[in-house]
């Protein structure tokens, strides 16, 4: 019964397959573009939130003389660890 079907239709089936792969193919590219866009746009955001925070804590530490100079170091190294 199948056999009869995969005799008669080989052709449609194997033109299926290769629609599938290039539409798998296309897809592929267009949802790997969409993730590295949204990756970057994450790392920007990152990025602006760490600048904000070293700029806070310079201002704490030498504008406001809030924090001592060990202590802006301390807190500054993972900060900077972190923009690496």
């Amino acid at each position: 019964m199948y056999g009869n079907f995969l005799a008669r239709f080989w052709w449609a089936l194997c033109l299926g397959l290769a629609g599938l792969v290039l539409i798998t193919m296309l897809s592929y590219n267009r949802v790997l573009v969409l993730v590295i866009d949204e990756r970057f746009k994450r790392l920007s955001k990152e990025e602006t939130v760490l600048a904000e925070l070293m700029k806070e804590l310079q201002e704490q530490a030498f504008s406001n003389k809030k924090e001592g100079i060990s202590t802006y170091h301390k807190k500054m190294y993972p900060l900077r660890e972190a923009q690496r």
